[in-house]
């Protein structure tokens, strides 16, 4: 375009395709199952039913913000992966680390998504997520005290969590 039309028109051209873009990232982002190899590093698989991080457990990564546009997808495909799973899951760790910020209308999506799992005997958990995200779901009621979901400050945290309810379970 800049060859061809001008250099205005290619830059103006290059800011619509680059608002386009950051519009396509957030409306469907990435998402992933986190599973460790045996000497613990993560692994990141794609997020498809089938796919499960341990027997009974998912751990699931969302790479971007949830707002209302993407928060129906983001439990659409947790649910897809906790009734794909070849196991039946009791635990199921979002992984909080790529999540900078919730908007009300997905923090309303995420308590309902508590809800569903408590009434199916899910433990729903948040692993790595900063204090700003904390405090925006303390704000929407996901987390607090008669909150059903469970906070970890770090990965290793939540899964030897789930390992003691396994234990206990057994």
């Amino acid at each position: 375009v800049v060859f061809g039309v001008g250099v205005e028109q290619g830059i103006i051209l290059a800011i619509v395709a680059s608002i386009l873009e950051i519009i396509r990232r957030a409306y469907s982002p990435k998402d992933f199952v986190v599973v460790r190899d045996a000497d613990g590093t993560p692994s990141y698989l794609a997020a498809e039913p089938g796919a499960q991080s341990a027997p009974g457990l998912v751990v699931f990564r969302f790479d971007a913000e949830m707002f209302y546009a993407n928060a129906s997808r983001f439990c659409d495909d947790v649910k897809a992966l906790v009734d794909g799973a070849p196991d039946p899951v009791r635990w199921v760790l979002l992984d909080a680390a790529s999540l900078t910020d919730v908007d009300y209308s997905a923090g309303i999506q995420l308590k309902d998504l508590a809800g569903f799992f408590s009434a199916r005997g899910i433990h729903l958990g948040l692993v790595r997520a900063d204090d700003d995200l904390i405090a925006t779901l303390t704000t929407y009621e996901v987390l607090g005290e008669d909150s059903e979901v469970t906070t970890y400050s770090t990965m290793d945290a939540g899964l030897a969590a789930f390992q003691a309810d396994q234990g206990a379970s057994r």
